[in-house]
């Protein structure tokens, strides 16, 4: 069972970004400005949440890299992260302390994406941050290790669920 549907099925509230700018991809238009993207998906859940808690984001990669951005200058209640890239950024390592909300960040032991050390050291300067790495597992970890991403998915919005 996918992801998705153990979140429908347990009532789970997210909202999944995901950047699809691989050579297979048909999707238009596609803008790698991630600023760009950041104030589309700000609109966007303007007109979505209204009432709604501070979402759960989950990114994997470039939706990783936008959810650092969006995060970190609106209310969320968590971020699931995998392979994100950007957690280098400037902006992103300026906007350490406005983290304070669980960080679950799972990235692939060969992935070869993503600079490891760069994302060990920015988890570890996060105040509730945690770094799972999927052994023998690439850039979308979750596809080599499906029940462990379950797992720590509804482990770390238990986490999130304790908080709000």
């Amino acid at each position: 069972m996918g992801i998705f549907k153990i979140f429908d099925e347990k009532k789970i509230p997210y909202i999944a970004l995901d950047m699809p700018y691989g050579i297979k991809n048909s999707c238009e238009p596609k803008d790698t400005d991630m600023h760009k993207n950041e104030a589309f998906l700000e609109e966007a859940l303007k007109k979505i949440k209204k009432d709604l808690k501070p979402p759960l984001l989950v990114g994997a990669s470039m939706g990783g890299y936008l959810a650092l951005l969006y995060s970190a200058s609106n209310p969320v209640s968590g971020l699931l992260l995998i392979g994100p890239v950007g957690t280098d950024d400037t902006y992103v390592l300026s906007s350490l302390n406005k983290y304070n909300f669980p960080v679950c960040v799972i990235i692939g032991e060969k992935d070869t994406i993503i600079d490891f050390d760069s994302v060990k050291k920015f988890v570890e300067s996060l105040p509730n941050g945690k770094l799972k790495v999927y052994e023998s597992s690439g850039h979308p970890a979750y596809l080599y290790k499906k029940d462990r991403f379950i797992e720590d998915v509804l482990s770390t919005y238990n986490a999130i669920r304790k908080k709000y």
